[in-house]
C-alpha cells in the first residue's frame, strides 16, 4: 500500500513539474489573452512536457483511486500534502526556483504533520 501511496504522490508532483516546464517554454505566447484561438490550444497540446505531465497526472489519479479504496480518507488526504513538499523540492532542482525561509518552515510543518499522522493507528479497508 505504501508503494501505491508514494506512486500517487510522485506521479502527481512530477506531472505538475513537467506541465510547468512546458508552459515555461510557451512564455513568448500570450496564452491568457489568446486562449480562444485554436492555434494556442494546439501549441499547448503539441508540447511534449505538457503532454507527458498530463499523462502522469492521469496515471496519478488512478493510483489515488486505488489508495482511496484501501485507506481511510482521513489518513490519505493529509498525506497528499506531501505533494506540496515534493513540488517545492523538484521546482528548486529542475525549474531553478528558490526555496525561501518561509517555504522551508512550511515544509517542516507539513513533514511534522505527516509524522504525527503516521503515529496514529492506520485503518485499511479489506
Amino acid at each position: 500500500m505504501v508503494i501505491l501511496l508514494f506512486s500517487w504522490l510522485f506521479l502527481s508532483a512530477i506531472g505538475q513539474i513537467l506541465i510547468k516546464q512546458g508552459l515555461n517554454q510557451l512564455k513568448q505566447y500570450d496564452l491568457i489573452n489568446n486562449l480562444h484561438q485554436v492555434y494556442i490550444i494546439k501549441l499547448i497540446a503539441s508540447n511534449i512536457y505538457i503532454f507527458l505531465g498530463m499523462l502522469l497526472l492521469l496515471l496519478s489519479i488512478l493510483f489515488f483511486l486505488i489508495c482511496l479504496s484501501k485507506i481511510d480518507m482521513s489518513y490519505i488526504f493529509p498525506l497528499g500534502s506531501l505533494t506540496i513538499v515534493l513540488i517545492i523540492i523538484l521546482s528548486y532542482f529542475y525549474l531553478g526556483e528558490s526555496i525561501s525561509l518561509s517555504k522551508g518552515i512550511g515544509i517542516l510543518f507539513v513533514l511534522s504533520g505527516c509524522v504525527f499522522l503516521g503515529l496514529k493507528k492506520r485503518k485499511y479497508i479489506n
